[in-house]
């Protein structure tokens, strides 16, 4: 419950000389810091109608903030309903240096800066606090929450609008109650701290241990840390660094197993050899979050003996995997594709798969597909894990061709089986999983899901089925960046598969998920042992998208598949099935 305080103040409130704008990170800021901030209430009368009987007021609201323009949409009708006017509603792109404005959110002026300083010394800023204030010739309301600016907009339109003049100026300010605990960092409150990772080849586990720490501090301190990716925000004075994130003072870790936390003056540095390392070093400083961390902590740990702490019934825990280490290819793991399989090809050519070492192959701890052609051919390659696995998350991390006629993927099918529905029926329907499936234009990608009629298409009358036709661009992953292929960089592709559902991932963001319990078709494929297989097809006429031009350095500088390793992770759940180790 929020206890709401009110401060009509008829006073000039004034604090130390403001220099310059404050970051999202830093507004929780202690109150010996804040006295560097000139906050002034304005006591000024707010008259929203001037004498011509127009808006004396435009509502501003931050671009692409799709919560403030439904807001800034009720504070229009509201204002047109109450006083028949019409006000002008804008974004934050436009200049407001000496116009009067009602600031929704976190609008790109001065003023809201100033004004999450003064509601940091005033209540400590949480998160679902919230301020209506006027400050020169704005009124702003703000809070971090969405729910919480809900609040404050509902607020300010059931009891500023009674009249066209609000004498005094406006302060009032709702400030979260709980019993929360204080957490600092060298004397520094939690909540002026962002977590930074790395924008591409982040992994989703580690994905899901941020989350889960940002969430249990904002339950414990009601702080809501931010959650930035390197290529998206600037260095801020105060921050979590995971992973090999691009920040000064950054170490990678050479052993898999290995993780370390550091705090070092403002900076906390968590990351680990491999990204479940990297996770579990993330669950561990959750852990160590407890009162105040002192400067100079340097926490070294193991993945392995970590992880015996944890319940493995409902942890995702390194299952298998191949960092492709050593010289050669895992014999024992994989079979190499040869070139028994033949398909046609563009240019009159055929495509094969080659198994010639100098075509397929480990090299500095990287598994390479390299395409090649010649007067007949176009190879490419594929390997299969000889054992399967069923239900859990499963990631590589891998560069992907570009240009025309390359057509990757990492994917799974099934092993022969009974009927999950019927043991006394041999397999219905067989899945295969396109975790990732690029057809030459690396700027996107696509995933899916198959079944692929045995006897099924003769008792059910089932015919070959996928997501192709329900969803379309939903199951497709685009470069989030512009003007950038995936093609030209590692990424991670990764996808979360249980009983009830699968969720597709690229570096760490989940974009597309399937309920896989909707038909009868989709149970009986989602219950089956799948081998993975790792593979590229050169010279494709089935889906050529142009890429890259024909040019012959062109094609050499990106005709080749890396994998940097590829994991499968899982619970002991009863469930999971996994005989790859």
């Amino acid at each position: 419950m929020k206890k709401s305080v009110a401060f009509m103040l008829f006073f000039w409130f004034v604090l130390g000389g403001f220099v310059g704008c404050g970051s999202d990170s830093q507004q929780n800021e202690s109150s010996n810091q804040i006295n560097s901030v000139e906050a002034v209430i304005s006591t000024d009368d707010v008259v929203f109608v001037d004498k011509n009987g127009e808006s004396v007021y435009r509502i501003v609201r931050p671009k692409d903030d799709v919560n403030a323009t439904a807001l800034s949409k009720q504070i229009y009708a509201r204002m047109k309903s109450r006083f028949g006017i019409n006000v002008r509603n804008v974004s934050d792109e436009e200049d407001g240096t000496d116009s009067y404005e009602i600031l929704i959110g976190n609008c790109n002026r001065p003023e809201i800066e100033t004004v999450k300083k003064y509601l940091a010394q005033k209540t400590g800023a949480r998160y679902d606090d919230y301020i209506i204030c006027t400050v020169g010739k704005k009124i702003a309301i703000f809070s971090q929450s969405e729910d919480s600016l809900k609040q404050a907009v509902q607020y300010f339109t059931d009891n500023y609008f009674s009249s066209t003049t609000v004498s005094g100026g406006i302060e009032y300010i709702s400030k979260v109650e709980g019993d929360f605990e204080d957490v600092k960092v060298n004397g520094v409150p939690i909540g002026n701290f962002s977590v930074i990772r790395e924008h591409y080849n982040a992994s989703y586990l580690t994905e899901i241990e941020i989350n889960e720490l940002i969430e249990s501090l904002y339950s414990r301190t009601g702080y809501r840390l931010g959650f930035f990716h390197d290529a998206y925000k600037e260095p801020m004075k105060y921050e979590i660094i995971v992973g090999n994130a691009d920040r000064d003072g950054v170490e990678k870790i050479a052993d898999y197993d290995a993780y370390r936390i550091t705090v070092k003056d403002s900076k906390i540095y968590i990351n680990g050899g491999s990204p479940h390392a990297t996770a579990m070093a993330v669950s561990e400083f959750g852990k160590m979050l407890k009162g105040e961390l002192s400067n100079g902590i340097s926490v070294v740990g193991s993945y392995e003996q970590a992880l015996n702490k944890y319940d493995k019934t409902v942890t995702l825990y390194k299952k298998w995997g191949d960092d492709f280490d050593g010289n050669e290819i895992d014999a024992d793991t994989w079979r190499i594709g040869d070139r028994s399989m033949q398909t046609p090809g563009l240019n009159g050519k055929i495509q094969v798969r080659s198994d010639n070492p100098e075509d397929v192959y480990v090299s500095d701890g990287k598994f390479y597909m390299c395409a090649r052609e010649d007067d007949h051919y176009y190879y490419g390659g594929i390997i299969q894990t000889y054992k399967t696995y069923k239900y859990g998350y499963v990631e590589m991390s891998s560069i992907i061709p570009h240009g025309t006629g390359f057509w990757t993927a990492l994917y799974m099918c099934t092993e022969d089986t009974q009927s999950a529905i019927d043991p006394s029926l041999p397999q219905l329907a067989g899945p295969e999983y396109d975790v990732m499936e690029c057809f030459g234009n690396s700027e996107h990608f696509a995933a899916n899901i198959h079944s692929w009629p045995s006897i099924g298409k003769a008792v059910y009358g089932w015919e070959h089925n996928s997501l192709d036709t329900g969803y379309g661009n939903e199951k497709r992953y685009h470069s989030p960046d512009k003007g950038v292929v995936l093609g030209y960089d590692f990424h991670t592709y990764g996808m979360m598969w249980d009983s009830e559902k699968v969720t597709f991932t690229c570096d760490a963001d989940p974009y597309f998920s399937y309920d896989t319990t909707t038909n009868l078709q989709d149970i009986e494929t989602n219950n089956h042992n799948v081998w993975l297989r790792i593979a590229m097809n050169v010279g494709s006429s089935t889906n050529p998208e142009p890429g890259i031009t024909d040019n012959p350095d062109d094609w050499q500088n990106t005709n080749k598949f890396i994998v940097d390793w590829i994991h499968v992770y899982q619970k002991d759940d009863g469930l999971s099935e996994c005989t790859l180790n």
